[in-house]
Order: structure tokens, then sequence, then C-alpha cells
């Protein structure tokens, strides 16, 4: 069941199973391999990637890294490799807090992963030509950092962009500091996976970099 509220029609989606074979994910990881987490993203969550691609196409090589923020699930990271071949580098970024197996490694060589808070990393980071997918901004950011400190800057360089899957139906707190600090909204829609609502939206920088 998807409720879709989006600003651009989102591109036509083939059947799960099928678009996970024709990535090159083995078989195996359709059964008992994936996690709960992981096929909320198979289900529904990975309908972001198309708002990505638009926003790559637009950037035209503008951005070189994504950041992967609180999903360190390796299927999940091997899928958005496969899925979005443009980019240089992948960084996943984590709290360690996760009952998901990590013993399992990552296929594609761009990706790496750092262990810490992810607000604190964020407040060291560039944001010029990096594209953050956030799951579950307003967990993964808590209270740690204020909204405001944290985006001061970044909406001053561009391309930069956010693309957020937030629990429930409604845009986070993370996605109204992005808007007041003059990110622009140009997409959303919201998804139900097994139960679970989810609103999924893509925000970018308005200022020349």
């Amino acid at each position: 069941m998807t409720t879709t509220h989006s600003e651009a029609a989102p591109e036509k989606s083939e059947d799960t199973t099928q678009r996970v074979v024709l990535k090159g994910l083995p078989t195996r990881a359709l059964s008992t391999d994936w996690s709960g987490d992981e096929r909320d993203w198979l289900e529904g969550q990975c309908r972001i990637v198309a708002a990505m691609r638009r926003e790559l196409t637009i950037a035209a090589g503008g951005y070189h890294t994504l950041c992967v923020l609180q999903r360190p699930h390796p299927h999940v990271l091997d899928d958005l490799a496969a899925r979005l071949p443009q980019f240089q580098h992948i960084v996943s970024v984590h709290d360690g807090r996760t009952s998901t197996r990590l013993d399992q490694p990552v296929r594609d060589s761009r990706c790496m992963t750092t262990v810490t808070h992810p607000a604190s990393w964020l407040l060291k980071q560039p944001t010029q030509g990096r594209m953050f997918l956030f799951f579950d901004p307003d967990a993964a950011l808590s209270s740690r950092v204020p909204l405001s400190r944290l985006l001061k800057k970044q909406a001053q360089q561009s391309p930069c962009a956010y693309a957020l899957i937030s629990r429930g139906q409604q845009v986070s707190a993370f996605a109204n500091a992005l808007r007041d600090r003059g990110h622009a909204l140009r997409w959303q829609e919201s998804v139900l996976t097994s139960g679970q609502h989810w609103h999924l939206s893509l925000w970018r920088t308005t200022q020349p970099g």
C-alpha cells in the first residue's frame, strides 16, 4: 500500500524481487538474510532512489559522495551502491547501536563505514558535492546538537541534498529545520511497509556554490 504526495512523478517501480536480481544481489538475500529493517527498504523506502537520481541528473556531475546515516545494513548499502553508480564514494555512518549482523562485508569497494554519533560527525563534514541519506533523522540526531547549529553553514554550500526517510506520515523536525535554513523541497511521498508509515522527502540547497 502506498499513499503518494509527490511533486514529481516517481519512476515506475518494477517487481521488488526482480529488481534485486537485476541488480546482481544474491537470491539468498531475498529470504532469511534480509532483516525486518532491510525488508522495509525493499518494500517501499527504496522509492526515494528515483528522486535521488533526478537530483544527480540536475546537478550534472556536481555530487561525488553519498553519506548514509543510521542504516549500516550491508544488503541495503550494496543495493544503494548498485542503484547509484554515479557516486565516487559511499560513506556509512552509524552510532553502533544496532542489532543488525554486520559481519557480512559490503561488496562495493566505494563503501566505507564510520562508527560515531551522526550529529557529531556532521558538524565536522564539508557538504558541497555530498548527498546525505538519513534513516529516521529525528531519532538519529535527537537533541545532542541543535539543528540550527548543525545546518548553519550547510545551506550556503551547493550542491548539497538531503534524502530523508522518516517515521510517520508527516515531515520530520529535521525536514522543517532544512526548510527554515533555506533548503528547497524537491520531492515527497508516503509509503507503508509492514504496518509502519514512512515519509520520504528530498531537499536541496537553493544557494549557488
